[in-house]
């Protein structure tokens, strides 16, 4: 299955968002495709991957990063989850 998360990635931890990585390793660990989607949502969202270099994902899970939220293509995906706010 392909999955895909929406994520309001910031440099600094936040309880919500680092359960969806740690769902996004165990889904990659099972073999699915997973990606992040880290949307420029919430103050102090990340420029680049080492932004968020506090937390260890798996290889097999692939990044997004979307300057604007103008340019969010998604890609095809069994499932797609966002947080609500």
């Amino acid at each position: 299955m392909n999955i895909t998360f929406l994520v309001p990635s910031t440099k600094r931890a936040i309880g919500g968002v680092i359960s969806l990585y740690e769902f996004a390793n165990g889904l990659s660990r099972r073999g699915h495709g997973v990606r992040l989607v880290h949307l420029p949502v919430a103050a102090g969202h990340i420029d680049e991957l080492a932004d968020i270099a506090w937390f260890g994902f798996e290889p097999g899970v692939e990044h997004e990063l979307v300057r604007s939220l103008d340019d969010v293509r998604l890609p095809e995906a069994d499932f797609v989850h966002r947080l609500k706010s």
